[in-house]
C-alpha cells in the first residue's frame, strides 16, 4: 500500500467521528501494517491507524497513539485495549491542528471544551469548537508500584 493511502477500514473508522480522507491528511494520521505493529510491539498482531499528537504551534511532537484494528488484549487487568500507546510515553494533550492553539491560550476569554478521545477532539475543532482531548480518563493515573 502506498505511503499516504489509507485503507477502507480507517476511513470508515475516522468517518464514524465525521472525519475525512482530508482530515486524516491535516491529522497527518497513517495507517500501520500489522507486519510494523509486530516490530513495535511483540504482542501486537493486527494493523492499525498512528494518531500523532501536535503542539501549541500545530507541529507534530514526538507522542502518538495508535487505534488498533480489533482490541487486543494487552492491559494489565486483562481487558481488550483499543488503542495502544508507547510503554513510558506519559500523558499528553491532544491538541488538533485545525485551531490556533496560541492565540486561545493567550485569550482566557475563550471557553474550551475538554473531551476523551483523539478524534473527538478533532471533530469539535473542525465545527470551530477549540476541542482538547485527553486520551482517556485513567490515562493520567500514574501506577503506584507496592
Amino acid at each position: 500500500m502506498p505511503i499516504g493511502k489509507l485503507p477502507a477500514w480507517v476511513l470508515e473508522d475516522l468517518a464514524k467521528s465525521g472525519l475525512t480522507r482530508r482530515d486524516a491528511g491535516i491529522l497527518k494520521i497513517r495507517h500501520i501494517p500489522a507486519v510494523e505493529m509486530k516490530i513495535i510491539h511483540p504482542k501486537l498482531e493486527v494493523d492499525g491507524y498512528e494518531l500523532p499528537y501536535f503542539d501549541i504551534d500545530g507541529n507534530v511532537i514526538d507522542f502518538s497513539r495508535i487505534k488498533l484494528r480489533a482490541p487486543t488484549r494487552l492491559t494489565r487487568d486483562g481487558k481488550p485495549a483499543k488503542y495502544f500507546q508507547r510503554p513510558g510515553s506519559g500523558s499528553k494533550l491532544y491538541l488538533p491542528p485545525y485551531c490556533n492553539w496560541r492565540t486561545i491560550a493567550s485569550d482566557a476569554g475563550i471557553a474550551i471544551i475538554i473531551t476523551e478521545g483523539e478524534k473527538k477532539a478533532a471533530a469539535g475543532c473542525k465545527a470551530g469548537l477549540p476541542t482538547i482531548a485527553i486520551a482517556g480518563v485513567w490515562n493520567w493515573l500514574e501506577r503506584q508500584d507496592d
